[in-house]
């Protein structure tokens, strides 16, 4: 039975406020915090600030004391209360924050067994090298080594974790490295292929493979896409094919990720249906929304998914996504966000999920790591 429930400021390894919810039972106080990205999609719903979230604390405990500890329930009563198609009113970042406390609560903190467990642990896809709204010299936003061949959580960590460090050594004596970005990931003076070559090689050494988040709503203009760092401006078609390219070209470049602009399904569609075998990974064209899914599902738009629950806004919902993308086979990414907080949440949801791949760095994200060994080994 929940007894109380507090709202207090929170902050982000970035040093950006955000919230964090406290939920008084019989059993004890359970808490969570909830990130926010910076590259947001335009089909993610809305979050509110931490000012106004405090203001509501005191109402809206009044609507849950007394209630079970049962998030489906608590979030049914605060999706009502909100009463918007896009969680306007309360933001997805204050329902979200106390579904994931009551969730907690519901399981006695072992929240990845909310579901029953498949079995299986997520192997972690690491941002390395960052650029575009991340801070870095390329216009893709994220390059990714992911250790596949790990039997264990732990041994994922520490060989990414070796394969991390080579790269930072590689860029210092190749007299490029200009510093570290706000998810950990190192920045260089390279330009986008320049930085997949020096990755290729490191991966290939540690046995990995690789990936990019393009993030290519960010280089799009409405007409074309534009490199900066490559000094190139590409028609819809013609990006197409240097996406297409450039997978071919490595061979380990396995992992593609919002390759297209957030409303081409058309193109998304294309370029999964060029490269079998590699995972073609729809975010920001998803947004962890059902029915966006749906409609990609439809035109057979990509084989994966992030999974981020606050661009949805509930547990119910990013639940409701996660079932939908397993009956059509779509791989599972849960994912960290750009603004992220010290919560390991993330980790039991993606061993909840029984999901593949987790997107999570190294640097500020390591208690999401250290989360799943501990989970892995106590399931």
């Amino acid at each position: 039975m929940i007894k109380g429930l507090a709202i207090f400021p929170h902050y982000t390894v970035t040093g950006k406020q955000t919230i964090k919810a406290v939920v008084e039972t019989e059993n004890g106080v359970f808490s969570a915090s909830v990130p926010f990205g910076t590259s947001t999609g335009a089909n993610e719903a809305a979050r509110i600030s931490a000012d106004a979230a405090i203001s509501m604390s005191a109402s809206l405990a009044k609507q849950l004391v007394g209630q079970p500890e049962d998030f489906r329930q608590v979030e049914a009563i605060l999706k009502e209360l909100d009463g918007t198609p896009n969680l306007a009113k309360l933001g997805a970042n204050l329902i979200l924050a106390i579904a994931l406390a009551t969730a907690r609560a519901q399981t006695a903190n072992r929240l990845y067994s909310i579901l029953p467990s498949p079995g299986t642990f997520p192997i972690p896809v690491v941002n390395t090298i960052g650029g575009a709204q991340h801070g870095g010299g390329t216009d893709w936003q994220e390059f990714l080594l992911i250790p596949h061949k790990a039997a264990s959580p732990a041994e994922a960590f520490q060989t990414v974790w070796e394969a991390y460090l080579a790269v930072g050594a590689a860029l210092r004596a190749k007299g490029v490295m200009v510093g570290i970005n706000k998810e950990h990931a190192y920045t260089a003076r390279l330009d986008d292929l320049q930085t997949l070559e020096l990755l290729d090689g490191i991966a290939g050494q540690y046995g990995l493979l690789l990936g990019i988040d393009f993030a290519a709503s960010g280089i799009w203009d409405g007409r074309q896409y534009s490199y900066a760092a490559m000094n190139r401006k590409l028609m819809p078609e013609s990006h197409l094919e240097f996406v297409e390219n450039t997978a071919k070209s490595f061979k380990r470049l396995f992992f593609l990720e919002d390759a297209v602009h957030e409303e081409d399904f058309q193109g998304m569609a294309e370029l999964t249906a060029r490269l079998k075998g590699r995972l073609i990974v729809g975010d920001d064209i998803y947004c962890t929304n059902p029915a966006r899914l749906e409609q990609g599902i439809k035109l057979q738009a990509s084989n994966a998914i992030i999974i981020k629950p606050d661009q949805i806004g509930t547990l119910t919902d990013t639940m409701w996504t996660v079932e939908i993308a397993q009956q059509a086979d779509l791989e599972l990414v849960p994912s960290h966000r750009s603004n992220e907080t010290s919560d390991d949440w993330l980790a039991d949801l993606a061993l909840a999920f029984g999901a593949r791949y987790i997107k999570i760095g190294v640097g500020y994200d390591v208690p999401k790591h250290n989360r799943l060994v501990e989970a892995w080994q106590a399931r």
